[in-house]
């Protein structure tokens, strides 16, 4: 920046002399001088302190008599802590304290009739440092512990937000020195650097170090550090080894058992970190293995995991499979042994559930596997049934057979009964057999709802209404689902006690509490629906109604008058008063009353339908005073189910009459 001279007319006599600003580098947080030298400085001219840019803003004026005044641009919120320092000859300083990133900029200090930033003696920079304060890898918190894999690449991410300038980022493992791949963006003024660094790690070189990121802008500061400790992990190097006590076996070898005999197979894995999981299975059924054992060497681990099993017919030529494992093995490793098993029948299978419905065709087929053949025979009871035998099928050498049964299932003859299939061939002396207990099950008879009338159920508004569904005659005792308008709705309170006719099954009472809002439920459908394990889900049983909401009126008036009005009447007139009973359901009725005599027969009512079927009853009273009458009530009463108390109002007489009357 150099000085210029500039002559201001009309007092050509007079040079201006301004030095302004020069370009200062400024640490965030630290207070900046920004010096502006000024001579000759008269009337009428003035120097203005702006900020360069679109707009250009004007901060401060400075006038020859040192005086200093907000220029048009100030801004209170901004600029209250900022001064004109004029303490030395000649200086108009503009003093920033606690300078931010917002300061950062070009100011200008020049004569208030020239455009700012334009002569290039008027101004300079303010660059504000923003330092580094804090860094972070991706995902991780300071000290964390991160898992990586022995031989596969990993990546991390380092990231230092909102500097100026960008932040220089250096890697460390341990002591070792990396370097990232670095990225910069703009954030405004400020800068976003990010730098990801991927390596291979190695057990060896690497488990139990520090991962490091230093991240620094700035020689007037220390870098920022953050870091992980890494822990290396090495997955299973090769397929597992299934022995017994006489043998090692390879993959696929094939093992003669023998059903009924116990085996003991031993599986090894390793050497991993963390140590291999050993999973036995037989096909692909999981089996329960012994406890494992563990053998350490070094950092790594070896397991070895027995499994103790009874073969069985169905596992002929099945694999025994050993399945070995960790975290970071990306595909288990496995080995297997195929069974070759010689058996006698097996315990027979019979299919169809043990759970059948009262009055319907039950039928149960029994499978047992053998070689030779086996015959099956089936009990109730231990009663021997008539049969169908379907014709065996072979199986890779083994026969399969089979047999149907039939019957119409009764609560009386078959509930609670043990259904038996036995099997026997010449291989095995000792039959084998199967046995389950029948359930009969029963679709409930009938379900009914409470306090309904023609199909009507009569609630009032917003008075709580407890009511009941009962389920009669299931068993299991049905499950009662409550709908308004096919909405499910929420109930409580149920009961499954036993049926009167039949203890051996049960009614359901389910109770609803509702509180019928009459705009929301008057007119809807209330279904109660019953399902036991015995009906079709498809089909349930059901019973609904119409849900008829009655509501009491909303208010009582006698048309043309407030409650406590005075009407002044003249005796021997007749006069006519009607009383409206307002948006009622059903309509409501009305009684008129002088003083405490019921006068309603002096009156007729019609209805009027109102809105939402609501209705209005209006009661018209046809009254001639007499004078006796002066300063009795007229009152107008109405009466309605779905009201606890009375509504009422009332006028007072105020009889007219001669001295003759």
């Amino acid at each position: 920046m150099g000085d210029s001279t500039i002559r201001v007319q009309p007092f050509p006599s007079v040079a201006i002399q301004i030095t302004g600003p020069s370009d200062i580098d400024i640490l965030e947080g630290n207070d900046a001088t920004l010096e502006c030298v000024i001579t000759g400085l008269s009337s009428p001219n003035a120097v203005s302190w702006s900020i360069v840019g679109s707009p250009n803003l004007r901060i401060f004026t400075v006038y020859p008599n040192g005086m200093v005044a907000h220029a048009a641009d100030y801004d209170a919120n901004k600029h209250s802590d900022w001064s004109i320092d004029q303490s030395r000859t000649n200086h108009y300083d503009l003093i920033i304290p606690d300078v931010n990133i917002d300061d950062d900029g070009i100011y200008d200090c020049g004569l208030n009739i020239d455009t700012p930033g334009t002569i290039a003696s008027h101004y300079g920079t303010l660059s504000v440092t923003v330092p580094v304060t804090s860094v972070s890898i991706d995902g991780y918190s300071t000290g964390t512990t991160v898992y990586i894999i022995h031989g596969s690449e990993s990546s991390f991410t380092c990231r230092v937000i909102g500097t100026k300038p960008s932040a220089d980022i250096d890697w460390f493992i341990g002591t070792q020195l990396y370097q990232g791949t670095l990225s910069v963006e703009n954030d405004g003024k400020l800068r976003d650097t990010t730098s990801v660094f991927t390596f291979t790690p190695n057990l060896d070189n690497d488990d139990d170090k520090q991962l490091q990121c230093k991240a620094s802008n700035t020689d007037e500061r220390s870098p920022v550090t953050t870091y992980v400790t890494l822990y290396v992990k090495v997955a299973i190097p090769s397929n597992p080894m299934i022995s017994d006590a006489s043998s090692d076996y390879s993959t696929g070898s094939t093992v003669i058992v023998t059903s009924g005999n116990s085996y003991t197979f031993t599986c090894t894995a390793g050497e991993s970190r963390p140590e291999p999981t050993i999973t036995w299975y037989l096909g692909s059924t999981e089996k329960t293995g012994n406890q494992p054992s563990v053998i350490p060497n070094g950092k790594l681990s070896t397991t070895v995991r027995s499994l103790t099993f009874t073969p069985q017919w169905t596992d002929h030529d099945e694999q025994l499979q050993c399945r070995a494992e960790n975290d970071v093995t990306p595909q288990y490793k496995q080995t297997h042994i195929m069974l070759d098993v010689y058996v006698g029948p097996t315990i027979p299978t019979i299919s169809g559930s043990n759970a059948i419905t009262a009055g319907t065709s039950a039928t149960f087929t029994c499978f047992t596997t053998s070689r030779p053949e086996s015959i099956l025979t089936w009990y109730i009871n231990n009663t021997p049934q008539s049969i169908n035998n379907n014709t065996p099928q072979n199986n890779n050498g083994l026969i399969i057979a089979s047999s149907d049964l039939m019957f119409t299932s009764n609560l009386d003859n078959h509930n609670g009964k043990n259904l038996k299939c036995k099997a026997d061939n010449e291989a095995d002396t000792s039959a084998k057999e199967k046995e389950i207990t029948l359930e009969v099950q029963v679709i409930p008879s009938n379900i009914e709802i409470s306090s309904v009338s023609t199909g009507k159920l009569i609630v009032y508004n917003n008075i709580e209404s407890t009511i009941t569904c009962t389920s009669i005659g299931g068993k299991p005792a049905a499950t009662i689902q409550w709908y308004i308008n096919n909405s499910p709705a929420t109930h409580d309170n149920v009961q499954t006690p036993d049926n009167q006719q039949d203890n051996r099954l049960k009614d359901t009472i389910s109770t609803l509490v509702l509180t019928p809002i009459y705009t929301e439920h008057h007119n809807k459908t209330l279904k109660c629906e019953a399902t036991n394990d015995a009906t079709d889900r498809d089909q349930p049983i059901n019973e609904q109604v119409l849900l008829d909401v009655w509501i009491s009126p909303d208010q009582v008036n006698i048309d043309g008058y407030s409650t406590n009005d005075n009407v002044t009447m003249r005796a021997g007139v007749e006069y006519q008063l009607d009383c409206t009973a307002s948006k009622a359901h059903p309509p409501a009725s009305i009684e008129w009353y002088k003083d405490d005599v019921d006068i309603t027969t002096g009156s007729n009512s019609r209805i009027v339908w109102d809105h939402d079927g609501k209705m209005d009853t209006i009661s018209r009273l046809s009254i001639t005073p007499i004078k006796e009458d002066f300063g009795k009530r007229i009152g107008c009463e109405s009466n309605h189910d779905a009201q606890s108390m009375t509504q009422h109002t009332f006028v007072n007489m105020i009889v007219q009459f001669t001295l003759q009357q």
